[in-house]
């Protein structure tokens, strides 16, 4: 599975992201969970999905208040990080395999969705 977010992520009203990307699997292999950070110097988000509607991508939706520590993201660079839990028989037997990666991204404020005046995250950071 190569590594790969979508870059850039949109920045949406609430100054968080809905991070998503290419997923490539070997035949008979299904995901099970993916678990996903981003962050900047004075922020970051982390969320999971058990849920992938279709065979090529996944996309994880964090809740802005709850999944969003501190400041609101920023247009520019930012670190992303997922972790891929997945099932394949082999020989009749269910064996979990796990992939990683790292990689750096762009975050774009989307222009039609303003940030929300006063929006407050669980830190009590006000974006």
């Amino acid at each position: 599975m190569p590594r790969n977010f979508d870059s850039p992520l949109t920045i949406d009203e609430h100054n968080c992201i809905t991070p998503e990307g290419p997923l490539e699997l070997a035949i008979g292999e299904k995901p099970v969970r993916l678990d996903v950070w981003v962050w900047q110097d004075k922020g970051a988000c982390a969320a999971f999905t058990k849920v992938f509607n279709v065979s090529n991508r996944w996309k994880a939706e964090p809740n802005p208040d709850d999944d969003h520590t501190g400041a609101g993201f920023e247009e520019g660079p930012a670190t992303a990080m997922a972790l891929l839990v997945s099932e394949m028989l082999v020989d009749k037997v269910l064996v979990t395999k796990t992939f990683h990666w790292t990689e750096g991204i762009l975050l774009k404020r989307d222009p039609n969705k303003q940030p929300i005046p006063d929006h407050t995250h669980p830190t009590g950071s006000t974006t």
